[in-house]
């Protein structure tokens, strides 16, 4: 089983979250074992260092009493050769430049953590500070130069594949909103024109109906009024039988009418005999 290097790693931050997730982080690392301290302000960070060795440092750019350039500065003066890497939040490009011209070794942005890319920053600064002090005085030089080889800007690398990753799921995302948005708009106009034209069917539904039952209406009236005046009822009855009796009697004075008419014609057309009819033989 090969012995893996053990790596002191200082977490320079106000934020002792941030400490916990660089821990919980580096603890599930796989080429070394990390040690991690901390330190809360650039004055106990610089006596930390210089009460102990560390093999890199994790620096907050924005700290209660000062910034990262000054924590720079005092270990350039205090001849303290640790790699330091700066961590920044998203977008602190500039800055991001100027700790790289100031003297840090690599830099780290915020949110974008994970187990292997603060892995690898760490083993990649460890050996460009080594390439720069050129004494071999790092943990298992050897092994970490060998790693440097295939590491060699792995975690700028990740970084850039992460936040195009990033990008790229934010514009699907857009567009895939943008496209929800649209099957809404098109499907609640679709909806609207069919509850427009349910409405007016439903109008023109209702308008038949209440005709139909004005005129029920009316017949329920006559019904009414026959049944409250059942005399009145009977007389109109009679009227009408009576009617439909004499109507019968005057088309049957017209068909006698023109019977009579016919049999006069008939006579006029056809001569009378008289006397005795004579048979010739």
């Amino acid at each position: 089983m090969i012995e893996m290097t053990t790596i002191r790693v200082l977490v320079v931050d106000d934020d002792p979250d941030f400490t916990v997730l660089v821990r919980d982080f580096l603890e599930d690392a796989a080429r070394a074992v990390f040690i991690v301290e901390s330190s809360l302000t650039v004055a106990s960070g610089i006596e930390t260092v210089e009460r102990g060795h560390f093999d890199v440092i994790l620096l907050d750019y924005k700290l209660p009493d000062g910034d990262g350039f000054e924590f720079l500065d005092r270990l350039e003066k205090s001849h303290i050769r640790v790699p330091v890497v700066i961590v920044t939040n998203h977008g602190d490009k500039s800055i991001q430049v100027r700790a790289l011209e100031a003297g840090a070794v690599e830099y780290l942005t915020k949110g974008s953590f994970s187990t292997d890319l603060l892995e690898r920053t760490c083993i990649y600064a460890i050996g460009m500070q080594e390439k720069r002090n050129q004494n071999g005085s790092g943990p298992g030089v050897g092994v970490l130069i060998e790693q440097l080889v295939d590491l060699t800007r792995d975690s700028v690398r990740a970084q850039t594949e992460a936040t195009s990753e990033i990008r790229e799921m934010r514009r699907e995302l857009a567009a895939g909103v943008g496209s929800i948005k649209t099957d809404i708009g098109n499907g609640l106009m679709a909806t609207n024109a069919e509850l427009k034209n349910r409405r007016e069917a439903c109008s023109k539904e209702h308008a038949q109906v209440i005709s139909e039952v004005q005129s029920m209406s009316g017949l329920r009236w006559i019904l009414e009024w026959i049944k409250t005046n059942n005399t009145l009822a009977a007389v109109l009855f009679v009227c009408i039988l009576l009617a439909v009796a004499l109507a019968v009697v005057l088309l049957n004075f017209v068909d006698a009418d023109k019977i009579k008419g016919l049999k006069d014609a008939s006579s006029m057309l056809v001569p009378p005999v008289t006397g005795r009819t004579r048979w010739i033989a």
